[in-house]
């Protein structure tokens, strides 16, 4: 199956042209799209390698690969819209995920995918404030 570079390039495709993001508001490994962005942005990157060992039954051993989703969203001063873009916004990029679950052919499968959001951490980039929600993609890379 595909590498880690792969699945990061099919992630970054799979996030820009199915959720509300758009292509130009989705990076590998690079914060630029912070500073270009209006409203939000999600950078890719890989984080995390796990080889499992075969186990009893049908199953063998499993290579999990781990990425790091950074999603950031830009506060407008609006704090409803702001709120509410906290949900819809990680659950249409958890969608678009899940609506390939081998990632444009570069895994096995999609193994699982959580979100988290800390209330009130905020960043200041490029001149704005920005609302950080981390999301954990893995995906099973091969048997």
């Amino acid at each position: 199956m595909g590498s880690a570079s792969a699945i990061a390039d099919g992630l970054v495709a799979n996030i820009g042209a199915a959720s509300v993001l758009g292509a130009e508001n989705v990076s590998k490994n690079t914060y630029q799209k912070l500073e270009s962005s209006a409203s939000a942005a999600c950078v890719v990157a890989w984080t995390r390698f796990s080889d499992q060992p075969a186990q009893f039954g049908a199953y063998s051993a499993q290579d999990i690969w781990q990425f790091r989703l950074q999603l950031y969203l830009r506060d407008t001063n609006d704090p409803v819209t702001l709120l509410n873009r906290t949900y819809t916004v990680p659950q249409a990029i958890i969608d678009s995920i899940k609506s390939d679950p081998t990632i444009q052919d570069t895994c096995i499968k999609l193994n699982n995918i959580t979100a988290t959001q800390n209330p009130g951490e905020s960043v200041a980039i490029g001149g704005a404030t920005w609302l950080h929600i981390p999301l954990t993609v893995e995906v099973v890379a091969a048997w």
